[in-house]
């Protein structure tokens, strides 16, 4: 529990079916910088510091797992944290703060972009918590999360519709080079060295379904279309 009594940031994912579902228990580990959450045999979840020897990129991110993850995984965490010794109010904050997401109206939401704003929001303020709090004295007093800034909210909900703006609009420039490249002379060239390029180069991917292909977004369309000439 060493994460934990630092005060320091630990993914949901652990603590989500999924995360608990891909443990690799090995107690001869020595790599044991990263918790998980097991299952022991009667059926209760303990936290070990033994790591899992799944690779960290398989990780999903807070505000990329689902609303229901998410209530399944944030009760185990504060069981967790009381299993860690974890002072009352810190606990109570955090049962607050997950408490009001969960009752949010945005939680319910139909508009799929105000669901992804809330979770963004809870990954980003806790993110912002455990890095105050794991480098602050042990007597300082930190600030709470129990009541959701509705201003940082909407904030959010701004910053999800523009990263949609753009996605679709990469993919519409990504699925117009693609064809492009697909119907020229040169077509198994462009589609090798598309290939071969996104091994090398560290770029969102998006794959266009005709194709079947991952293609690279617009910063790198230029050395698509230089190769289909």
């Amino acid at each position: 529990m060493a994460k934990l009594k630092k005060w320091e940031y630990i993914p949901l994912y652990h603590f989500m079916n999924e995360g608990l579902d891909a443990v690799d228990f090995n107690p001869s580990s020595e790599n044991n910088n990263i918790g998980k959450l097991i299952k022991n045999d009667d059926g209760s979840i303990e936290w070990t510091d033994v790591a899992s020897s799944r690779s960290a990129a398989s990780v999903k991110k807070d505000k990329d797992i689902s609303i229901n993850d998410f209530c399944i995984a944030t009760p185990r965490f504060i069981r967790t944290m009381c299993d860690a010794s974890w002072p009352e109010d810190r606990v109570t904050m955090f049962t607050l703060f997950w408490d009001a997401v969960q009752r949010h109206d945005w939680r319910s939401s139909r508009v799929v972009n105000e669901t992804t704003a809330l979770m963004w929001y809870q990954d980003e303020e806790r993110q912002k918590w455990h890095a105050h709090a794991s480098t602050a004295e042990p007597t300082t007093k930190l600030y709470s999360l129990a009541v959701i800034d509705e201003s940082r909210l909407q904030k959010t909900l701004l910053k999800v519709e523009t990263a949609e703006c753009e996605h679709i609009f990469l993919q519409a420039e990504i699925e117009r080079v693609s064809l492009q490249c697909f119907s020229s002379p040169n077509a198994h060239i462009s589609n090798y060295l598309l290939r071969s390029s996104l091994q090398h180069i560290n770029l969102p991917r998006i794959r266009v379904l005709h194709t079947g292909c991952l293609l690279l977004p617009a910063t790198a369309c230029a050395f698509v279309i230089n190769a289909c000439r």
